[in-house]
């Protein structure tokens, strides 16, 4: 009586509908793109790059599937004409520097699906659907000219899926990071110990790619096998120090090369005894830090109102000059706020800026001269390190 009851409601319940077959469903779907605009090419590189921008274009991803080497090209037209017994033309034979001889360029979802289960998850899609989409090109001659183009032979501009801006840039080969300077910074980061989720978020801060952990992870990775090459070494050779010697000794020099830059000059003074030795930082470090302070600094001069802000920026704009040149400038108060009215801030009122008191933040020992120290007579102060004796006010 029991296995009646079961067999009732066995037969009562709805038949389960079978899985999705990931290469059935894409068999409705057809997608046409635009024909290829140029189709022939000097050489494969310049292809490659076209074929880079038909894609960000199109949101398509091709690979290249297969290609012949012109090597193999040429030895079977040396075979077959020696088989005749006749020598092989000259504009037979294609330029072998040229690389490739002929190539398939197909869809990122063409093939036939391949099942990788284990049996614990049999049912996973495949990236591989069978799309039809492809590209045939081949290396010939062009015997009006003699030189040897790239040409496409066929374009099939199908696809049986979807085309998406969304589907494109999470794509592994365009999550892909390519900048160097980017790369350098991850692996100096990786370095100094720092945890993947921060270097996430720096990628993610300075790229466009919708980078995912996994992406991090396998960047780590590889720089464990092979760092990134370093950048061009950019360090003063002994060439490039003799101008700086030139100008301690020979005055006239030392202002031909400084009128470039007008409301600056080198201080003739002696310099402060050097400090004594520390810890040479790491480049992370340095980097850390000069982000940091640039932070807070930002922060603080969004809330000021522009007469503040105009005179803060200012200077900022000379300790930059001060760091890309290495020297130190002397400036007067009245050339900084002449600076700020007349070049800096475009579209602030050209009015007059209350003057401050500048004092040198470290005293000079050196012997009193014209460029250097305070003047009594005019009321300027001339300043080497442009730091401010008390904090701005709009009362002043």
């Amino acid at each position: 009586m029991q296995d009646q009851h079961q067999e009732t409601a066995d037969a009562a319940r709805p038949a389960r509908p079978p899985a999705p077959d990931s290469n059935l469903s894409h068999q409705n779907v057809v997608v046409t793109v635009p024909p290829l605009e140029k189709t022939v090419f000097v050489t494969w590189q310049e292809f490659h790059e076209y074929l880079n921008e038909y894609q960000q274009r199109t949101f398509q991803i091709y690979s290249v599937r297969t290609g012949t080497p012109v090597s193999t090209r040429n030895k079977r037209i040396k075979e077959r004409y020696t088989k005749r017994g006749l020598a092989v033309p000259p504009r037979e034979l294609l330029p072998e520097e040229m690389g490739t001889y002929s190539k398939a360029v197909v869809c990122t979802h063409a093939g036939r699906p391949r099942s990788r289960a284990t049996g614990v998850r049999a049912r996973q899609p495949s990236r591989a659907i069978n799309c039809p989409a492809q590209i045939n090109l081949v290396l010939r001659r062009d015997y009006t000219s003699g030189k040897c183009f790239v040409y496409v032979n066929s374009h099939t501009t199908r696809h049986n899926h979807a085309l998406s801006d969304g589907q494109y840039r999470r794509h592994p080969s365009i999550r892909r990071v390519t900048d160097p300077g980017v790369l350098r910074t991850v692996h100096t980061l990786q370095k100094a110990n720092v945890e993947p989720s921060k270097i996430l978020k720096y990628v993610r801060e300075h790229t466009d790619k919708e980078v995912k952990m996994k992406d991090v992870h396998n960047l780590l990775a590889s720089f464990r096998k092979s760092p990134p090459e370093a950048p061009p070494n950019t360090a003063p050779t002994e060439t490039s120090a003799v101008p700086t010697v030139a100008v301690q000794t020979q005055p006239s020099t030392q202002t031909s090369a400084v009128s470039e830059r007008p409301g600056f000059s080198i201080r003739s003074a002696s310099r402060p005894p050097a400090a004594p030795a520390r810890e040479v930082p790491t480049q992370y470090g340095k980097f850390l830090a000069a982000f940091n302070v640039g932070k807070e600094i930002a922060e603080l001069m969004a809330e000021m109102d522009p007469e503040r802000f105009a005179q803060c920026f200012a200077e900022l704009r000379m300790f930059l000059r001060i760091i890309e040149s290495g020297r130190v400038p002397v400036v007067t108060t009245r050339e900084a706020f002449g600076h700020v009215q007349n070049n800096v801030m475009t579209g602030v009122p050209n009015t007059p800026i209350p003057q401050q008191s500048f004092q040198l933040a470290t005293p000079n020992t050196g012997p009193p001269s014209s460029s250097s120290g305070p003047t009594e007579d005019n009321g300027e102060a001339t300043n080497s390190l442009i730091s401010p004796s008390q904090p701005y006010s709009s009362s002043q």
